[in-house]
């Protein structure tokens, strides 16, 4: 699963990045502030965040909290934070946000933790090897509540782990390629082309390094999380697998 990310990344950045255009609820500099601020360097569960949707006029970068509310229900607290892709068409939970509501989750890098389970867990960080910005698979729906105004919720897909990330942890987000975006986020239903999409990340496409364990607290925020970092070892090994 991913159930912690980072996404610093300025919107400015995102937008030339996706080739997007900013929504009216990204307008705000105060909005930024918090988007790309402190908690943006360990995202949890229930955060806004921001997404990319397409659309005939073509991508617009907007807002949704994490955890995906299936619409029209307002009893999921706090939402499925991701969505396994195998099966996910028949799933009733997501296949109408599969076959509809597609979009991209922006991200500098996520989180996994390895080690014994009740034991000593050492978190690691995966990012691209050049720093720049992920495209995670998502789904969003709706605001939960009648007339309510935003933000939309949404679920980060995940699949079995590339060699990379195998070693600590057997799952992992979608991550799409630049070329596959437009076929993720077409209007269309979504078919063979989207299905094609949901497969672990190519060998190579991610770096693997540990960082300080207070990212496993919610509260610590701040670029500093990072900062490189040798962790205690038991017998000359990091605590993988």
């Amino acid at each position: 699963m991913c159930g912690r990310f980072v996404a610093a990344t300025s919107t400015d950045r995102l937008l030339q990045f996706f080739g997007a255009v900013r929504s009216e609820r990204l307008t705000e500099a105060a909005t930024e502030a918090v988007l790309t601020g402190p908690r943006a360097y360990n995202i949890a569960p229930t955060a806004v965040v921001r997404i990319v949707v397409g659309g005939s006029a073509g991508r617009t970068i907007d807002l949704a909290r994490w955890g995906l509310e299936p619409w029209p229900t307002t009893k999921r607290r706090p939402g499925y934070v991701n969505a396994r892709s195998e099966g996910i068409e028949e799933r009733p939970a997501f296949r109408g946000a599969y076959r509809h509501r597609r979009c991209i989750v922006p991200a500098d890098g996520f989180y996994e933790w390895s080690g014994p389970t009740g034991g000593r867990r050492q978190p690691f960080l995966l990012a691209r090897p050049d720093g720049s910005p992920m495209a995670f698979a998502g789904i969003w729906e709706p605001p939960p509540r009648t007339g309510a105004g935003g933000p939309a919720t949404c679920a980060i897909l995940t699949c079995p782990a590339n060699e990379e990330v195998r070693p600590v942890h057997d799952r992992m987000p979608v991550l799409l390629a630049r070329t596959d975006w437009d076929t993720w986020l077409a209007p269309t239903p979504a078919g063979a082309a989207q299905a094609h999409l949901l497969v672990p990340a190519s060998r190579g496409s991610l770096t693997v390094r540990p960082v300080h364990p207070a990212v496993g607290n919610v509260r610590s925020t701040g670029a500093g999380l990072l900062d490189p970092y040798e962790p205690e070892v038991d017998g000359g090994q990091l605590p993988i697998g």
